[in-house]
Formats: C-alpha cells, structure tokens, sequence
C-alpha cells in the first residue's frame, strides 16, 4: 500500500523562486551545453507539468533542436490533468491518439520527456504502447508516490479532476510499476513541490535509474545540469541504453547518485 510522504521542506517550497534564474544560467552556459553529444534526428514529445502548456517547455525543445532531434510538444492544451484518469487505460484517448500520430508522422519510436505530471502520462503512454516508445526521461514526476505534493497544489488538481480525487489503489501501484522500455527518472533534494523521494523508481532494474540534479520543480525542464543530461541520455543508440555516467570533465557538476534500490 501507498504510504503518505513528508512534504517537501518549506525552505525548498521558497527558493522554487530561484526558476528563472536557472533559465539565465542556461542561456549563459549554452555554449558549453551545445558541446553536449549530438543527436540522430530521431523523435522527441515533450509533455509539460500540471497547468502548465507547451510554452514551457519551448527552451528544452529548441535546444534539443539544435542537437539534432525531431522535437515536438503534446499540442494538447494546459495539462489540467484530464487526460490521467481512474481506470485502466489510465490516460486519455485524445492523448494517446496524438502520439501515435505523431510516432507515425515519423515513422520511428519515440522518446518522451514528461516534466512533473507530464512524466506519469509519459510512462502510461509506454506502459501501453511500449513497441513505439524509445525511451521515457521523467523530470520531478511524483509516479512513486501522488500524495507527496505541496497541499494547495494538490488541493487545485482535485478540484480540477474529481473522478480523481479517490484514484483506486491499484492505479497507484500500476503508476509505480516497472516499464518495459529504458527509463531514467530525475529528481531533486531541492524540490520544492513535490517530494524527492516520489520521484524515483522504488525498484531499479538493468534498463532503469534515478539521476539526481540540483534543479528546483519550476525551473527542472531547463536548468543547464538537465539539458546536458536530456542530450546524454537521447545520444544514446536504439538499443544499446546505459546507465548514465557523468564526463569525467563535468562529474562535479552532478550529485552523488542515489543507490540501486530506493525502499
């Protein structure tokens, strides 16, 4: 059974201020990030957070743009949380239906990126349709555990998404869940919205990992640690994902990692 989390600490919750600063650390680094491994043309969604739309999410795409990626957003709006529902399958038509118009405009597996709520329709997309996915790089999704946001946010999705407000409990062990495609699940000590901790896979396996940066929720789908991670994990080819290993010319720009097993 799902446990309750600690929230995250309220001085967390304070410096989410510190997002737009991180966007200017980008822009400044990004000589540097553009020396970041370059991509095979092959296609990227990105679905954004929780109210959020795919405006967002727009310097992450242009980035992985000028790496070389076929990158779009999910074109579907704010991300209310409507396309997450309570029985299986646990997304949306309407979403699914535009991945795989889009996996078939390209006529290669995709691989997703899902920042915060994004990231859990992500892995339910691969749960579904693994055979199209590439990969799935969540960014602070709380798949782990959804009680562990900050209480007005989670007091706004449940306003938003009532059939949700008692999701049964074997949807939340089903978004805990192993996926059968390589997933790489990025998290935060520093989060201030939701708990670090319910954004890691519980239960690694050969083809899953938990990287730790020190972004804060806000400001995760373009701090520069992020992007140089989202090119190293892309670069990688169909069919021979590793775990990742920072270069040795910037391993101390990442935190110690957290082991295997996260129970």
């Amino acid at each position: 059974m799902t446990s309750p989390l600690q929230l995250p600490p309220r001085l967390n919750a304070l410096l989410e201020s510190r997002a737009m600063l991180e966007l200017g650390l980008s822009g400044v680094l990004m000589p540097l990030l553009k020396t970041a491994p370059q991509g095979d043309g092959h296609p990227v969604m990105v679905i954004p957070g929780f109210t959020t739309t795919d405006v967002v999410t727009l310097p992450m795409r242009q980035y992985l743009k000028q790496l070389g990626y076929r990158v779009e957003g999910w074109q579907l709006g704010a991300n209310t949380g409507r396309d997450l529902r309570a029985g299986y399958p646990y997304i949306s038509d309407r979403l699914l239906n535009r991945f795989l118009q889009f996996r078939f405009e390209q006529a290669r597996p995709v691989s997703l990126i899902g920042w915060s709520l994004g990231g859990l329709l992500a892995r339910e997309i691969a749960r579904l349709v693994p055979d199209h996915v590439r990969q799935v790089i969540t960014l602070g999704s709380p798949f782990a555990n959804t009680h562990s946001s900050l209480p007005w946010i989670a007091g706004l999705f449940r306003q938003l998404n009532r059939p949700l407000r008692h999701l049964p409990q074997e949807a939340h062990q089903r978004l805990r869940a192993p996926l059968d495609v390589p997933t790489t699940a990025v998290y935060s000590r520093t989060d201030g919205i939701i708990h670090y901790r319910a954004s890691c896979i519980p239960q690694l396996s050969p083809n899953s990992e938990n990287i730790a940066v020190s972004a804060s929720h806000l400001g995760m789908g373009h701090h520069p640690q992020v992007l140089w991670l989202l090119a190293d994990r892309l670069a990688q080819a169909d069919g021979h994902w590793r775990p990742f290993t920072p270069p040795s010319g910037l391993s101390w720009a990442f935190p110690r990692q957290r082991p295997r097993s996260m129970t």
